[in-house]
């Protein structure tokens, strides 16, 4: 079954600040979905799933008993997708809030990463966490932001032929990669940051910034959502 929205918050099972996740449920007023045991987050939030999608080898006994009855629950027992995965294959929405996604194992959140990679070009995921937000795009990007703000640009394969304005250390010439030069800890120098790829084979690229920034970096994703 896909599900349609044209925004979208999805909720994982780790860690999660439930007051967080409350307040841009409000703020959105969009669907909410979730991966596996991330039901339980939104149960105590107090927020309505439309949806739960996962093996559910990590939900709560009894938890279903909890939800409404037009919540959909659809248990998909293969292991070569992730919880994530699962769900983003049944969700048609250009632009995704994530929580419960990035703090917790590392080893989960480098996956997260890879999943978002593979459906970036046409869905806009941020993910928040406890520090941080972070999105990854495979093209250009504006981003309204603070004077030096920290942000991080993450290569996901080797990547060249890029611009940027609004960074203490652009990123002009620089050929990046995983294993070579990255460009983490820079600083914002002015009030947008722009990113523009004129290689068009070039990488997928995680941005990530501090979290109070989550409400620039989804105002990006909807402008990117909206070129595509």
């Amino acid at each position: 079954m896909l599900y349609h929205a044209d925004t979208a918050i999805i909720v994982g099972g780790s860690q999660v600040d439930i007051a967080l996740l409350r307040h841009w449920s409000d703020q959105l007023a969009a669907d909410i979905f979730a991966a596996d045991s991330g039901v339980e987050h939104c149960l105590a939030a107090g927020i309505g799933c439309r949806a739960v999608f996962g093996d559910m080898d990590s939900v709560s006994a009894g938890i279903r008993s909890q939800l409404s009855d037009d919540t959909g629950w659809h248990a998909i027992a293969e292991q070569d997708t992730t919880d994530l995965e699962k769900l983003l294959m049944h969700l048609d929405a250009p632009v995704i809030l994530g929580f419960g996604f990035m703090d917790g194992r590392f080893d989960h959140a480098l996956q997260v990463m890879t999943v978002m990679a593979r459906y970036c070009s046409s869905q806009h995921i941020v993910m928040v966490g406890a520090e941080d937000c972070m999105m990854i795009c495979d093209g250009d990007l504006s981003i309204q932001t603070q004077p030096d703000s920290r942000v991080s640009i993450w290569p996901l394969a080797e990547m060249g032929g890029m611009s940027s304005t609004g960074l203490v250390w652009p990123l002009d010439g620089l050929i990046l990669s995983p294993d070579g030069q990255t460009a983490t800890s820079n600083r914002t120098s002015g009030t947008v940051l722009t990113i523009r790829k004129t290689d068009a084979g070039s990488a997928p690229y995680a941005v990530i910034m501090s979290q109070d920034m989550t409400d620039r970096m989804l105002a990006a994703s909807r402008q990117n959502a909206q070129t595509i």
